[in-house]
Order: C-alpha cells, then sequence, then structure tokens
C-alpha cells in the first residue's frame, strides 16, 4: 500500500537509492545474491517496524521510521499539555534535530528508567531542551557529545532524588538550572 516504497531499501550512508540496492541485489547471482537480498529485506523491515528481536527497544524508536515518527509526535503532543510548555516548533526542533540526538535521547529513556522513565521528566527534559534552543541556536546542547554529558548530569542528579514524585514545573527548574551550567 506505500507507494514507491523502495526508499525503505536505502542504505543511509551510501550513494544508493533503494531502487538501486533492490536492482543489484536482484540480478546477482550466487550465494552474493541471496546476502544482498537479505541485506535489502533487512533494512525494509528495520525501517517499517524495526527489529526488536534483534536489537531491542533502540531498534522501534530510533530505526524503524514509522515508530520515529509516532514517537515523536508522541511526546511533543504529551508536553504541549503542559503548563509552559514551548512552542510545537520548538519541541519539534528537539526531537527532529539529529537522528543522532534523538537516539542519545531515547537511549537513556529506554535504557535509565529509573531515571527518565517519568513521563515529567521526560517532557521537562525536552520542553527546557526546546526553550535552550529557541533562545540560543548556537547552543552546545546541539552537539552529541555535549548532549551526552548533560543527560548523565542530570542521571547523576536524578540518583540522590526522586524526580519522577516532583511537579513538572519542579522538575523543569532543576533542567533549566543543569542547563545553564552546561550551556556555553
Amino acid at each position: 500500500m506505500i507507494r514507491e516504497s523502495s526508499w525503505l531499501a536505502a542504505n543511509g550512508g551510501r550513494n544508493e537509492s533503494g531502487e538501486e540496492r533492490i536492482g543489484k541485489a536482484l540480478v546477482a547471482s550466487g550465494e552474493g545474491r541471496d546476502k544482498l537480498i537479505d541485506a535489502c529485506v533487512r533494512t525494509v523491515l528495520r525501517r517499517m517496524s524495526g527489529l526488536h528481536a534483534a536489537r531491542g527497544n533502540r531498534s522501534v524508536f530510533v530505526d524503524c521510521s514509522f515508530g520515529r515518527a509516532w514517537w515523536r509526535e508522541r511526546m511533543i503532543s504529551s508536553i504541549l499539555e503542559r503548563p509552559g510548555a514551548a512552542s510545537r516548533y520548538a519541541i519539534s526542533s528537539v526531537v527532529r534535530y539529529s537522528l543522532a540526538n534523538w537516539e542519545t535521547l531515547l537511549m537513556m529513556i529506554v535504557s535509565r528508567g529509573s531515571v527518565f522513565g517519568s513521563a515529567g521528566v521526560q517532557d521537562a527534559l525536552i520542553n527546557e531542551l526546546a526553550k535552550r534552543f529557541q533562545c540560543n541556536p548556537d547552543t552546545n546542547l546541539k552537539e552529541s557529545k555535549a548532549l551526552i554529558s548533560f543527560l548523565r548530569r542530570f542521571s547523576n542528579i536524578a540518583a540522590s532524588r526522586e524526580l519522577g514524585a516532583l511537579e513538572f514545573q519542579e522538575i523543569s527548574e532543576i533542567v533549566h538550572e543543569l542547563i545553564g551550567k552546561m550551556d556555553r
């Protein structure tokens, strides 16, 4: 039902379209053909639904284009319901800034559920990043390395407090203060 769906077989880093990859796999012969077809099929499955059994939650949240879009919109909608939320555009700029940053955010949420598992914590974190991205377009927090460092420091703060028990505004203040210390 997806028209012109060959893009699903494209391999991100290569200068080869999905259609070219599929074509190359179909005209190949022998064992090489089987490997090329398998690679195309795996790429399509990863993009359409993730490969949870092979790669865990990361695959569902990050690899799958449809899942990634759904999770981003779900997060944006949740934040927009909060008092003092940044604009849809600002929040969207955080979750869509880069695939690397999205993966970093999601890996922290998935792997450190005790810290980032609360919707209030997730919402406050993304909302405060959105506000910073908006007021400081050159923030170093757009760089994966700085974002990882920030999230680790936030995780250390959370180790001594139960942030999920706090109100959204209280969590936002903690995040805002930490962003002020880490942003150049």
